[in-house]
């Protein structure tokens, strides 16, 4: 292989490398906006204290990326069996370990409950 053949690929490799870097943190978000989904649905058929404990049993993965355990609001209406949780953490596009941008993302997903789907 010819030395313009290995620089066109470590220049791709680079190029890729870069790529994830700026694509992960929200790649990250759509996984935790998932999960915070399935936390509302969780509250709207148990206890506050229970759903924070599920939250933190979920959420554990991505402790290493900075999101702190809690950041996290749950409110519930008895009355209307709805469910509110709202997430607040930042996160960073990181290449080389050097900061390139820094971002504070808020997820807020409410859902109710649902008895029955016809």
């Amino acid at each position: 292989m010819s030395s313009s053949g290995i620089i066109k690929i470590i220049i791709i490799g680079l190029i890729l490398y870069c790529g994830w870097c700026v694509a992960r943190p929200f790649i990250d978000k759509y996984q935790i906006t998932k999960v915070v989904e399935n936390i509302a649905q969780y509250a709207t058929l148990n206890a506050v204290e229970r759903t924070e404990k599920e939250y933190v049993r979920r959420i554990i993965k991505w402790t290493e990326r900075g999101i702190n355990l809690n950041n996290i609001k749950i409110e519930k209406d008895p009355y209307s069996d709805t469910a509110k949780v709202t997430l607040k953490y930042k996160d960073s596009i990181e290449i080389f370990g050097y900061v390139i941008k820094e971002y504070e993302f808020v997820i807020e997903k409410r859902a109710a409950k649902v008895d029955k789907i016809i």
